[in-house]
């Protein structure tokens, strides 16, 4: 399911500037993304070309506490969901 969503979710052009709008919003709906701090962490995760990227995006969210508990049940549901190997 999510790697079908993921096959088709926009690229970057080649000046680096992306555009993470309704269809990763309307993803993270389906996905059961339900606050605004697990919709966050999906929008930054799935816009991201590689893991730096993410890590550099999540870390300037600035999440606190129990917050940054978030970010790792996001990634593990992101991860749960892929039928197939993903080496990002």
């Amino acid at each position: 399911m999510l790697n079908s969503a993921l096959a088709d979710r926009p690229r970057r052009s080649s000046d680096g500037a992306g555009q993470p709008g309704h269809d990763y919003l309307k993803l993270a709906a389906d996905q059961r993304m339900n606050t605004d701090i697990r919709r966050s962490v999906f929008v930054v995760i799935m816009s991201s070309e590689d893991y730096m990227e993410a890590f550099e995006k999540l870390h300037g969210l600035g999440l606190k506490g129990s917050q940054e508990r978030e970010m790792s049940r996001v990634l593990l549901h992101c991860c749960l969901q892929e039928g197939a190997y993903n080496p990002y």
